[in-house]
């Protein structure tokens, strides 16, 4: 296991799988180790040593309590309809069905999947363990409370939140949720009260420190953060040793991220990476924040000079897909992408990141032979499935607009009707000269809350196509009001 750790960690994923798959072996009678050791294949981040790490943790499952609740946790993860069925099937199983454990499980998982019917179920289930007679575990009211502020009851949620912060004794934990809900929805006048008992409570946790920068960043008094920030950390940090310091260093540099001091975050980010040289993303997320975005690449590309893992060849594309970049730099980075590629040419988030890139360069095709191996290794991927099918439907022939399709029901076949899903499945109308039946779907992408502009843009599109003009251009409206232009699009799209 020695050996398995050491290689994880320098990124030679090969060695350390096949290091470990040996260890499981040879812990076949002590379920604790083999468990511990599914867990670390899992964490590797490579599709094999995934499959290897749930195949370990499924053969424990039935015996071992332990592995049985990971199993469900590895599957309701997965999000694909035949996964949460089984998930589902194992929490509605004896002979823990009826434990709150497993109830109080089953309502998370619904509040995940997210619509109202599975949502109205997860509040029913809570309503149950609440209601039960004896004192509720304080894990089944965190989820209520998230639970009604998922469906819009915010004055239910308020008093939950509330008479969690309020039980006694109080619990610094459950007075941030508290905290964290007023900084949101009022009044502010609550929100400092309860800040200044969060402060008695847990003076030194860096989470108060980060809700108080937030608060005063809500209320406009940006100019109080850094004074706040930096007392803190100098009474703090001298107390901790090096392993510490690293991570309070750099959740310090995330709290002037979220408030938009990208200077003051950079300025620790750097402190960070004295202390610790392999934690380069932060760094260059707050250089990209600057439009320092040929920085932050030149920062990843001498990362990946160190670093055998795909990490830094990751970080590059997401910093390409998020803009700014010059196109030398552009250009540069595309020899760190293959070279990446060739070292990892089984590693998921770097395909799909590749993919990401060259979508936005207008090389479909790259792309689309890039969603091809991604399924080739895992044939539910989300993603893989949905940017196929929509880039198939930006083709002219026909036979891609019929694979287009396939691609689109598989999806929605797994994963359920998503907005997102049924925009792809407009655009794909779209592309077979049916706007009819667009509209009838993007309709329904596009009226839900928070819907992305783009389903409105592509709204506007199928009502044009059909001649019903002032519909098109209130969906056109529409989409440049929820900031359309601030959305990645495709070539055709542009």
């Amino acid at each position: 296991m020695i050996l398995a750790d050491g290689c994880a960690r320098l990124g030679d994923v090969p060695t350390a799988r096949e290091a470990y798959r040996q260890a499981l072996a040879a812990a076949a009678n002590d379920p604790a180790m083999r468990m511990k050791l599914a867990e670390s294949l899992l964490r590797i981040g490579d599709i094999r040593a995934k499959r290897d790490g749930e195949e370990a943790v499924r053969s424990l499952a039935t015996a071992y309590p332990p592995a049985r609740r990971r199993l469900v946790e590895l599957l309701l993860s997965r999000a694909t309809l035949p996964a949460w069925r089984e998930a589902r099937q194992m929490l509605d199983s004896p002979p823990n069905a009826a434990s709150d454990d497993n109830r109080l499980m089953l309502a998370q998982g619904l509040m995940r999947r997210g619509g109202a019917k599975e949502l109205a179920e997860a509040d029913a289930i809570c309503r149950q363990l609440l209601a039960g007679g004896k004192t509720p575990p304080p894990a089944a009211e965190v989820t209520m409370a998230e639970l009604q502020q998922l469906r819009g009851n915010a004055q239910e949620a308020r008093q939950r939140y509330r008479t969690l912060a309020e039980h006694m004794p109080v619990s610094a934990t459950h007075l941030a949720l508290y905290i964290e809900f007023l900084i949101g929805h009022g009044p502010a006048e609550e929100a400092e009260r309860r800040l200044k008992q969060l402060d008695s409570l847990a003076a030194d946790d860096i989470a108060a420190v980060g809700l108080r920068a937030t608060w005063l960043h809500r209320q406009g008094r940006d100019a109080e953060v850094e004074p706040l920030v930096e007392r803190w950390a100098a009474r703090v940090l001298p107390t901790v040793d090096v392993h510490k310091r690293v991570q309070l260093a750099e959740a310090i540099g995330d709290i002037y991220q979220r408030v938009g001091r990208y200077a003051c975050a950079e300025r620790w980010f750097r402190r960070v990476m004295r202390l610790a040289p392999s934690h380069f993303e932060s760094l260059a997320r707050a250089l990209a924040a600057q439009g320092r975005v040929d920085e932050a690449l030149t920062l990843c590309e001498q990362a990946g000079k160190s670093d055998a893992s795909a990490r830094y060849a990751v970080h590059v594309c997401r910093l390409l897909v998020g803009g700014g970049a010059t196109p030398e730099a552009a250009t540069r980075c595309d020899a760190i992408l293959q070279r990446a590629m060739k070292d990892h040419p089984e590693n998921i988030d770097l395909l799909a990141g590749v993919a990401s890139v060259r979508i936005l360069q207008g090389r479909s095709e790259e792309a689309i032979l890039l969603c091809r191996r991604i399924l080739s290794l895992e044939p539910e991927n989300f993603a893989a499935l949905n940017n196929l099918a929509a880039l198939l439907a930006e083709c002219s022939a026909p036979e891609r607009h019929r694979e287009a399709r396939r691609c689109v029901d598989r999806v929605i076949e797994l994963y359920g009707p998503y907005p997102g899903l049924l925009d792809t499945k407009g655009t794909v109308f779209l592309a077979e000269q049916k706007p009819a039946e667009a509209v009838e779907v993007l309709k329904q992408a596009a009226t839900i809350a928070n819907a992305d502009p783009r389903s409105h843009f592509h709204l506007a599109i199928a009502y044009w196509q059909l001649g019903q003009v002032e519909q098109a251009r209130t969906a056109l409206a529409q989409a440049r009001k929820n900031k359309l232009d601030n959305q990645v699009l495709t070539h055709h799209e542009r």
